[in-house]
């Protein structure tokens, strides 16, 4: 392989990974701003299935997330008893018992627009 070959499948390589880095800074900055609420408990499947959509939605979008345990809390017990997994992003309610991630990714794409 030539001097001149070598350079320019060095230059293909490093410049889709600087636009592969960018692309990602720009998306971090963009939702990493983001704050999204899992309210759950313990032994709850479908809490432990709406993690996992999460899960998956962060390896595409970066975001904040907290978890709250409702047996920690008296008033928010009462509040979500029977409607956990309920998820918020920052202050807003998006979704109660299920959820997918591209429903989510789609609904902070959409709140970041």
């Amino acid at each position: 392989m030539t001097a001149l070959r070598r350079r320019i499948l060095h230059r293909k390589k490093s410049t889709t990974k600087n636009c592969w880095q960018t692309f990602l800074k720009r998306t971090q900055s963009r939702f990493g701003e983001v704050k999204v609420t899992l309210y759950t408990k313990p032994n709850c499947p479908l809490c432990d299935k709406a993690l996992e959509q999460i899960e998956l939605a962060r390896r595409e979008i970066g975001f904040e997330l907290e978890s709250i345990n409702i047996l920690e809390d008296e008033e928010i017990y009462f509040r979500y008893r029977h409607e956990i997994p309920v998820v918020r992003v920052g202050d807003e309610e998006v979704f109660r018992h299920r959820l997918t991630s591209e429903a989510l990714v789609d609904r902070l794409r959409k709140g970041a627009s």
